[in-house]
């Protein structure tokens, strides 16, 4: 994906370069979303947004509320975004940089 500029002419930028970064993980944690629409495909509520990571530079993420969630029959309800978190956890501590 390479940088583009959304409606209200902010630059969205591709993730290359923010993976490591932390003002990547704390505009995920506390900031604003943009929702632009939901991946029909997916099995679970999801939704393709954009969130602002530094003065004028947005990101694309998805967004995966806890109310969307369907049971699986092998976790628990309600469990999926601590799945998530634990995945991105595991995949910065081993360098994989997937997540």
């Amino acid at each position: 994906m390479t940088a583009s500029e959304s409606s209200a002419g902010l630059r969205i930028d591709s993730m290359n370069g923010w993976l490591d970064s932390p003002d990547l993980l704390a505009a995920l944690a506390e900031g604003e979303l943009d929702v632009e629409g939901r991946l029909a495909g997916a099995s679970n509520g999801t939704m393709r947004c954009l969130v602002e990571v530094a003065s004028g530079t947005l990101i694309r993420c998805v967004y995966k509320p806890v109310r969307g969630e369907r049971p699986l029959w092998d976790f628990p309800d309600g469990t999926l975004s601590g799945r998530e978190v634990a995945a991105h956890a595991i995949s910065t501590a081993l360098g994989w940089q997937i997540v």
